[in-house]
């Protein structure tokens, strides 16, 4: 057999089983992982920046956001010309959409990586931010609007990050089966953030469409990753929080993950207060511009419609670097606006406030 012949078969081989053949040469499982995780990083980057020299044809923004390691990162995402809200805001800097849960959410994966459960993943710039913030982490990205779950898959293809990123096409719920998925009046234009199996959460639609549900706990006990640790929970289902819960009580019971839920008027808040009180959890308001404190019962804020649920043993924790991380995001912008979402009330307004340059501590 030819040099030639003896590299390509080498190359091929550890392109199939990279395990076997980094033992081949001599190196340990630890430093196989490290190249692996190495080689994929500088894959994924080389894809993304081909993505983005495809700007004219496919109209892909790239969005800067820090790597788990000090360094920095790119993700891409379609901004369908620009009716994807989220887009339009990150674009300008990651952490402006939803002031301050970015920061906040990237901090808290890069500090406990694991399983990322993301609830309504919209077109993915959380499941996309998790992925920048630590090299092992693995996403179940849930969507059941099937207009936006489209947009989702190829913002994940885009970015190459379908090995870490599984979009799931279906809605989380307190029971499986089926229900029907509410899709307000389209005439605003843009992406849909508002579907809901909550009939009452619009006063309006444009169309009900039946979506297929699963608990989560149901869902994680057929899943290969099943019994892999869930670390955190982000959640962005238009009113169906408690519900979600209820099908996640064995998993939050067992893991004990941080979560952070969008919390509106229409929320049922009493039966989330109930949940901190069973599960041992207190809830923390993601103020734009207050530091961060526990209260003991859900409410809705006005500022902050995001809020953290968090276990009891970690709140002390939890408070005192997500205030130090609040901070340091805030000080490492310039001339930086933080913008919410689009109002889900008016749907053409975005909610701007100005920076205050804080750091704060607790403790």
């Amino acid at each position: 057999m030819s040099d030639t012949s003896t590299a390509n078969e080498f190359f091929m081989t550890a392109l199939h089983d990279p395990i076997a053949t980094g033992r081949e040469v001599g190196l340990s499982d630890e430093e196989i992982i490290g190249q692996l995780a190495e080689a994929a990083d500088a894959l994924r980057e080389g894809l993304s920046e081909f993505a983005r020299g495809l700007g004219g044809v496919g109209g892909l923004v790239a969005i800067k956001v820090p790597d788990g390691a000090g360094g920095a990162s790119t993700i891409v995402m379609d901004p369908l010309g620009g009716r994807d809200q989220i887009v339009a805001v990150a674009a300008g800097s990651w952490t402006a959409f939803e002031w301050p849960l970015p920061p906040l959410f990237h901090a808290s994966v890069a500090r406990f990586p694991g399983i990322v459960i993301d609830v309504g993943a919209n077109s993915g710039f959380y499941a996309l931010l998790a992925t920048c913030a630590a090299s092992v982490v693995h996403v179940l990205a849930f969507e059941p609007d099937q207009t936006v779950f489209d947009v989702l898959r190829r913002n994940i293809d885009a970015n190459a990050a379908s090995g870490r990123i599984e979009a799931v096409a279906l809605a989380l719920s307190s029971r499986c089966g089926t229900a029907a998925l509410y899709v307000p009046t389209q005439e605003h234009g843009l992406l849909e953030t508002s579907s809901s199996l909550e009939e009452s959460f619009k006063d309006a639609h444009s169309e009900v469409r039946p979506v297929r549900t699963m608990t989560l706990d149901a869902f994680l006990a057929e899943h290969p990753r099943g019994q892999q640790r869930v670390t955190l929970i982000k959640m962005d289902v238009e009113g169906h929080e408690a519900a979600v819960l209820e099908g996640a009580r064995q998993t939050i019971a067992r893991w004990r993950p941080l979560l952070f839920v969008e919390v509106l008027p229409q929320a049922d808040a009493a039966a989330l207060s109930r949940f901190l009180s069973e599960e041992n959890y207190i809830d923390v308001p993601l103020r734009a511009d207050a530091p961060l404190h526990a209260e003991a019962l859900v409410v809705f804020h006005s500022d902050a419609w995001n809020h953290a649920l968090v276990p009891d043993e970690a709140a002390t924790a939890f408070l005192t670097s997500s205030n130090l991380s609040v901070g340091t995001a805030a000080n490492g912008s310039e001339n930086h606006a933080r913008i919410g979402r689009r109002s889900k009330f008016r749907p053409n307004v975005l909610h701007c406030n100005p920076l205050r340059k804080r750091v704060h501590w607790v403790g």
